[in-house]
C-alpha cells in the first residue's frame, strides 16, 4: 500500500508531462495535408516526420544531424531505452516506478516503409495546423537545461541516431505507446489518449479509423 501511495504522488508529480499541443481552432487553412508515418516495431512505437520542417523547428538537430530527409522520434525509459541488455527486473522497474525519460531521435536517409522494411510503417495525412501542433510537441518533449538547450544523453541504437533527455517521467500509465497517443492527439487526431499503453493499441486505432476532411483523406490508416 505504501508503495502505491508514493508511487501516485510521483506520478501525479510529474503531471504526464509532456502534454498534447492542441491544433489552432482558428486556422482553418486550405493548404494541402501534410504527410507523416506513424512505426510499430513491436513493442514502441514512433513518429516519423519530414526532416526538413524539423530542422527549421529545431535549428539544433540539423547542427547535429545535417540536413535529412526524415526523422524518427520515439520516448521512453532512460535506463530501459539506453540499455545494452534488456533484462526483466529492468521492464519491471521501469513500469512500476516513474523514471526519467529520455527521446531518441533517428535520421532516416531514404522512405520511412524502405527504411523500416521490416516493421509496420503507416503514413497519415493531416492538416497544417495539426502539423504545425505536431512539430511543436515534439519539440516541447525535449528538456531543456538553465540556458535553454536541449541535453545530449548519449548514442541512438541503431542509424545515425542519438539520445536526449525528454521532458515527463516514463511510468506504467505514461509510456512511450502513449507519447505516440499525444503526438498523434497534437496532430489533430480524434484519438483517446488515456488507455493508449501499447503499441497494439496504436495500430488498432490507425487500423479502424475512418479519415475524415478535419482529419486527412482516404488514404490514412493504409500502408505504403
Amino acid at each position: 500500500m505504501t508503495f502505491i501511495l508514493l508511487a501516485g504522488v510521483h506520478l501525479a508529480a510529474c503531471g504526464g508531462k509532456p502534454q498534447v499541443v492542441r491544433p489552432n481552432p482558428a486556422g482553418g487553412s486550405h493548404a494541402p495535408p501534410q504527410k507523416v508515418h506513424v512505426v510499430n516495431h513491436g513493442w514502441h512505437t514512433g513518429i516519423i516526420i519530414p526532416g526538413r520542417e524539423m530542422n527549421r523547428e529545431m535549428p539544433v538537430l540539423k547542427d547535429r544531424f545535417g540536413e535529412v530527409p526524415y526523422y524518427e522520434f520515439g520516448w521512453g525509459d532512460g535506463k530501459f531505452y539506453q540499455a545494452k541488455g534488456i533484462s526483466f527486473g529492468l521492464g519491471v522497474r521501469a513500469l512500476c516506478w516513474p523514471t526519467p525519460a529520455v527521446l531518441h531521435v533517428v535520421a532516416l536517409p531514404r522512405e520511412p516503409h524502405t527504411y523500416f522494411s521490416t516493421s509496420d510503417v503507416t503514413p497519415l495525412f493531416i492538416t497544417k495546423e495539426g502539423y504545425d501542433s505536431l512539430r511543436k510537441f515534439i519539440r516541447l518533449s525535449f528538456a531543456r537545461d538553465s540556458h535553454g538547450n536541449i541535453q545530449a544523453s548519449g548514442r541512438g541504437i541503431y542509424g545515425d541516431s542519438h539520445f536526449f533527455r525528454a521532458e515527463g517521467r516514463f511510468f506504467l500509465t505514461n509510456t512511450c505507446n502513449k507519447w505516440t497517443a499525444k503526438a498523434l492527439k497534437s496532430a489533430g487526431r480524434d484519438i483517446p489518449v488515456t488507455f493508449r499503453f501499447t503499441a497494439g493499441s496504436i495500430m488498432e486505432y490507425l487500423r479502424r479509423t475512418v479519415a475524415t476532411p478535419a482529419q486527412g483523406t482516404e488514404q490514412d490508416g493504409k500502408r505504403n
